[in-house]
Parts: C-alpha cells; structure tokens; sequence
C-alpha cells in the first residue's frame, strides 16, 4: 500500500510513472476532533404557566356554574453555591377570574380570601453535603414519608391543602413547612430527623364555600370562632430507615401539633331561653410512633403502614344534654371534646404486570382504642383507595381514574383526567370529579352537589 508522504525504496518493482499521486485538493478530507467545551452553568430558571377552569354540574341552589377560572405562574430559582450546597428558590401565585366574572358580591369575604388569590414561597431552602454520609437541608420543604398515597399515617410533618377535597392528588396537597432537616446514610441505612420550625395548619375551605367542612355543625346554630394556631417551633420527626433485597422498611417517631383541628368549647350564652355554644379550632400536640415497609414480588409491590398516636382529640355527641344540664345547673361550661390514642394502620399493593397499566389498591383503618359511646366518631373506621393509570401513544397520553370509598354508608369520591403533551413544554388535561352521598348524615353529604367539569393546560420553561 502506497502512504503519501513516504519515500519509496530505487528497487521498487512500480514506478513513479505507473501511479498519479496527484490528488484535487476537493478531495482531501481534514479529520479534525475538536471537543466543544461544555459551559456549566451556576444557575437554572425554570417554571410553568397554567390555566384551570371548573365547571359545576350538580348544582341545585341556582349558584354560578363557573367553578373555576385560574391562573397560576409558579417560579423557580436554582443555584449552586459551591460543587456540595445548593440553593433553591421556589414562589407560586394564582389569581381566579371566576369570581369576577360571576360576581363577587355573591360569595363571602372569606371564600374571596381563600380561593381568589394566593401567593406564596414553597420550596425554599439551602441543601448540602457534609461529608461522612452527613446531608442537610434548611428552609420550607417537603419531607414525605410512609407508604400510603391516600392518608397521614406516619407523614407528620407536613399540613394538606384541602380546600378541593378529593380533587387533588396527595403528593400534590402536602404544604411545605420551615424545618432543618438532617440526613445520614451508609451501608443499606438511612438515618433522618428533623425539627420544624414553622406551625402551618391544613388549608380548608371557610365558611359559606362548597367544601366547608363545618357547614353540617354552622346549620345547627353552633358559632365557630376564630382558629387558635399554636406557636411556631417544638416539634420534630424521626425515621430509620433499612434497605433490604427488593424491600424497605422503616421506623418512625415524632411529636407535632395535629394538623387538623378540634372544636374546643369557648363559651355558652344563654338568651331569653336559648343557648348560643360557642367553639373554637384548635390543635393538639400528637405523639406518634410506627413501622412502613414494603417488598417487590415480580410484577407486584406489596405495602403496609402502621402507627400508634396520644393526643387526638374527638368530638362529643352529646353537646345537647350536656348544654341542657349547664343550663339548668347555671355552670353554662360543657366539654366538646375527648382526647384519646390510635391505631392507624394501611395495607395495600401495587400490581405493573400489564403494559403501560398500573393498578393500586389500599385498605386504610382507624382504631379509637379507649372509644366511648359519646363520641361522633365510630370505633373502627375504613376507606379504600384505588386507581387505575393507564399510558398510551409513547407515554404522550395518561388516564387516571381514582376511587375513593368510605365505609359505613360514609360516601365515594370518583375522578377521571386524561393527560395529554401536545408538545415539548406543552400539555393539556382534562376530566370529571363526582362525589356520591348514599343517605343524609353521610362524610360525603354537603358535598354531593359539588360534582365539577376540569380543564387545563401547562406551559413549562
């Protein structure tokens, strides 16, 4: 083989002669490896653009159909301080035109208050490395811990988001609380604890809305005063965690203030014979101890939680004989509440044998374990949990159908959305929510009227 650029040996069987060497210079081809170098950047700006809009389809009093017509741009900020810390700014804010466009005098100065407009920082914190398997994390955060997709069982640190019950999914209802959040992990364990500086309670729909939770007890003539939050600071969470050959399992304590409220008596009023009882929300400190594991069988994931609480507090039945007896004896002093322990505990699977289908089924109990007749609450309690995700047309398309049944003649929640991405950074969705009240005095009562359309489209940058 001829190599230009090398001499020949004089004793060369060919000659000069016998070969052109002579090549156009177009066909020369520079084989050059040049490597860009790649600009790493110290920060990232990203976030999303979305629309909802809500349309009533039950309703019975001749309130406006539009439910629902918002806006909502959500922010967020990165940035590397050095090659181990990271800081992370998150903010969101909405504005409903809905209750513009249907009149805002219709509605209460509380419901405007709620669902209107909101700006707030979420996630919002300082995060790093400090060597040996060490990790920490401080500022508004997410700590999400415990197997079930459905209730609070061992996830104590962070409040939900229930103005819409039943609309929004769990991972998307928990509220970021401030807390300093160490981590350490080494050899198949984690270690996590953390303490929570900031109280925030569970956001619930205010009176005069179509999801207040205490409409049944306002119709009774009861007055709800104003909530009591507790202070900020003093409480904490804990968790071991070991991984094991296709399993987890993990251990729990923590002592928080109860994110859901109980009605502590205020006062009683008597007037021309009648009695005015006055409650107040409050929160309970809670202490709470449990175990969550799981195992992957194949094609299936199998998962249960359990924990045992102090210090929750149930409701009394018997407010008009004890109001009754006040009047009568002139103490006008009641007692609303009993303060008891449970039992919480969840079973559930996880079946991706089908292609593209996923399937989850949870069974959630609650045990009062010191339970007395006098209280609203049953002894033993149940709800299910189920879904149904479905993805088609290269993972572009997701149906999701969700079932949620309460026990005892207590009511169903149904919800269907369909998921689509139009584009890169573009997707639309939409579905149906419908809520089922089997008789009067069912969890699902004030609510069946309260069956929505749902549309809505992302932009994400």
């Amino acid at each position: 083989m001829l190599q230009p650029g090398l001499a020949q040996d004089e004793d060369s069987a060919f000659s000069d002669s016998d070969f052109d060497l002579e090549l156009p210079a177009d066909d020369l081809e520079l084989d050059l490896d040049i490597t860009t170098p790649v600009v790493r950047r110290d920060w990232e700006f990203y976030g999303f653009f979305q629309t909802d809009l809500g349309r009533s389809i039950s309703k019975e009093d001749g309130s406006p159909t539009l439910a629902k017509f918002r806006a909502t741009l959500n922010l967020t900020f990165d940035y590397n301080l050095t090659r181990d810390w990271k800081l992370k700014l998150n903010g969101s804010g909405f504005y409903d035109f809905a209750y513009g466009i249907n009149g805002r005098d219709k509605y209460t100065t509380e419901t405007l208050e709620t669902y209107e407009k909101e700006v707030e920082m979420k996630d919002t914190y300082v995060e790093g490395d400090l060597g040996s398997g060490f990790s920490l994390k401080v500022g508004r955060q997410i700590i999400a811990w415990g197997e079930s997709d459905a209730t609070q069982i061992n996830d104590m640190a962070n409040p939900r988001d229930n103005r819409e019950i039943g609309m929004v999914e769990l991972e998307d209802a928990r509220i970021p609380v401030t807390s300093s959040f160490i981590s350490w992990t080494g050899n198949d364990w984690r270690l996590d604890f953390a303490a929570i500086h900031e109280y925030r309670s569970n956001k619930i729909a205010p009176e005069g809305s179509e999801f207040d939770p205490l409409t049944t007890m306002r119709s009774t003539g009861i007055n709800i005063a104003e909530e009591e939050l507790p202070e900020n600071g003093g409480e904490w969470t804990a968790r071991i965690q070991k991984s094991l050959n296709g399993a987890d399992i993990a251990l729990y304590a923590s002592d928080t203030f109860n994110d859901a409220f109980y009605l502590d008596f205020e006062s009683l009023v008597v007037t021309g014979g009648n009695a005015q009882l006055t409650v107040r929300p409050k929160h309970q400190k809670v202490n709470s101890v449990g175990v969550s594991a799981n195992k992957v069988l194949g094609s299936l994931l199998f998962k249960g939680e359990i924990a045992f609480k102090e210090g929750m507090m149930y409701q009394r039945s018997d407010l008009t004989s004890q109001i009754q007896a006040a009047v009568k004896s002139g103490s006008l002093t009641i007692s609303t509440t009993q303060e008891k322990k449970q039992l919480q505990n969840m079973l559930g699977l996880e079946y991706m044998g089908f292609s593209d289908l996923t399937l989850t089924m949870e069974l959630n109990r609650t045990l009062i374990m010191d339970w007395e007749e006098n209280l609203t609450n049953a002894e033993d309690t149940y709800f299910s949990f189920s879904s149904v995700t479905h993805q088609a047309l290269n993972d572009t398309l997701t149906n999701r159908f969700v079932w949620i049944h309460y026990t005892d003649d207590g009511g169903d929640v149904y919800r269907w959305t369909a998921d689509y991405d139009l584009i890169d950074g573009l997707n639309i969705a939409g579905g149906v929510v419908l809520y089922h009240s089997p008789k009067s005095d069912s969890l699902m009562e004030p609510f069946k009227n309260n069956d929505r359309l749902t549309l809505s489209s992302r932009y994400s940058f």
